[in-house]
C-alpha cells in the first residue's frame, strides 16, 4: 500500500543534479513542478549553503518550487520566506581541534559561517575536486574558531579521517560523501536534525515524508522518514538503507521515484 506522502526532502549533488554532467536530468523539473501543483511540499537537503552565491548557484538550474532548505548537512535550515528554522553550529572545541590538525598536516578545508563560505588553503587536490564538480573555489581565509562555524569540509584521505581526525572530536563526528572529502557534523546534527526541525515547522509526521539521497551524508536522513529512496547511482550502503531504489540521476531517477509513489 502506497503511503500518503505530503513532503519530499531531496539531496542535491548526485540526486537532483548529476555529479557527472552537473545538470538535472531532463524530466527532473517536470517531476518537481507536477508534485508542487499537487500540493506536495518540496525541500532541499544538502551539504551546500544555498544562501551563499558561490554555493547556491546550482539552485538556478532547478525550478523555483522549494518550500525550505536544509543546508550545511542540517546545521543551518530556513524556509522559502527566509525564516530560520534551525541554527546549530559545531562545537567550538571540535572546531579548534580540527583547525589545529589541519594546520599540522596541511589539510585544506572549507568552512561556513552564517553568511560566508571560505577555504583555509588551495592546492592541486582542491582545484581538481572543485573542477570536477564545477564548484567555485571560495575565498581563502583563516577560520576564526571563536565564531559560530556551521560546517567544515576537509579534503582528507580516509585513513587520516578515521585515525587522526575522528578521535579528536568530542561532540561531533565525520561523514564522508565522496572519496577524499569528509564533513564534520555535530552528533546532534546531520540532515535528520534539519528534517525534524522542518517537520515540526510544517506539521509533518515521519510517515508523511519521503527523502531521496545517494551518499553517506544522506543515511541519517533516510533512516528518519517513512519513505526512504536511494538513487540508482547511490552507494551500496545507501541502497541497503532505502525501501526503494530508483533509477540513476542521469536516467530520470527523481521522475521515476515520484511516479512510483503517485506524486505525479
Amino acid at each position: 500500500m502506497i503511503r500518503m506522502i505530503r513532503a519530499v526532502f531531496l539531496d542535491v549533488d548526485g540526486t537532483l543534479v548529476s555529479t557527472r554532467t552537473h545538470l538535472p536530468s531532463p524530466r527532473t523539473a517536470q517531476a518537481l513542478l507536477r508534485a508542487k501543483e499537487r500540493g506536495i511540499l518540496l525541500f532541499v537537503a544538502t551539504g551546500r549553503h544555498t544562501r551563499i552565491p558561490e554555493e547556491g548557484y546550482i539552485m538556478d538550474l532547478l525550478p523555483d518550487c522549494f518550500d525550505g532548505y536544509v543546508c550545511l548537512t542540517g546545521h543551518y535550515c530556513f524556509t522559502r520566506e527566509g525564516e530560520v528554522v534551525l541554527k546549530q553550529p559545531l562545537d567550538p572545541g571540535d572546531v579548534g581541534r580540527t583547525k589545529e590538525l589541519a594546520r599540522k598536516l596541511e589539510i585544506p578545508y572549507t568552512y561556513a559561517y552564517e553568511d560566508r563560505v571560505l577555504i583555509s588553503r588551495v592546492n592541486e587536490r582542491v582545484r581538481r575536486h572543485n573542477a570536477g564538480l564545477e564548484l567555485p573555489i571560495p575565498e581563502v581565509g583563516e577560520m576564526d574558531a571563536g565564531r559560530d562555524v556551521y560546517a567544515i569540509t576537509l579534503y582528507v584521505d580516509r585513513e587520516v579521517e578515521m585515525e587522526r581526525l575522528r578521535p579528536l572530536l568530542h561532540r561531533s563526528t565525520t561523514v564522508s560523501w565522496t572519496e577524499g572529502i569528509t564533513d564534520v557534523c555535530s552528533l546532534e546534527g546531520g540532515k535528520q536534525a534539519g528534517i525534524e526541525a522542518m517537520m515540526a515547522r510544517f506539521g509533518l509526521s515521519p510517515g508523511e515524508v519521503m527523502a531521496v539521497g545517494d551518499s553517506g551524508n544522506d543515511l541519517t536522513m533516510l533512516e528518519h522518514v517513512g519513505v526512504p529512496v536511494a538513487m540508482g547511482n547511490g552507494t551500496a550502503e545507501v541502497k541497503a538503507s532505502a525501501g526503494y531504489v530508483t533509477a540513476a540521476c542521469e536516467e530520470d531517477g527523481i521522475y521515476q521515484a515520484f511516479a512510483h509513489f503517485g506524486l505525479i
